[in-house]
């Protein structure tokens, strides 16, 4: 994971940080990524925090953008849908 941060995030960028809209954008996006694979292996998101043992509101905030999983979590919710971590928060070019 470390050494995906380092290959995509310029070390300019990880000490400064990025701007809230681009952060919310970013959230977005893995919630798009997170509601697409799901649906895409046929899970409901009330399976899933079965699965992942935390609330269904838990996985609809992460679904909707609101916030991220914990590293964690979302390395679980990879081995979990049988892809890898970059497929899951990374913006598919349009």
């Amino acid at each position: 994971m470390w050494n995906w941060i380092r290959e995509h995030c310029p070390e300019d960028e990880r000490q400064k940080g990025r701007s809230k809209v681009t952060r919310k954008i970013d959230l977005i996006a893995t919630g798009m990524n997170l509601r697409a694979v799901r649906m895409r292996k046929g899970y409901r998101a009330i399976d899933v925090a079965d699965m992942m043992q935390v609330s269904s509101g838990s996985v609809s905030h992460w679904e909707n953008g609101d916030f991220l999983p914990c590293t964690v979590r979302l390395v679980r919710l990879a081995e979990l849908y049988g892809v890898p971590i970059d497929s899951l928060i990374i913006r598919r070019a349009e």
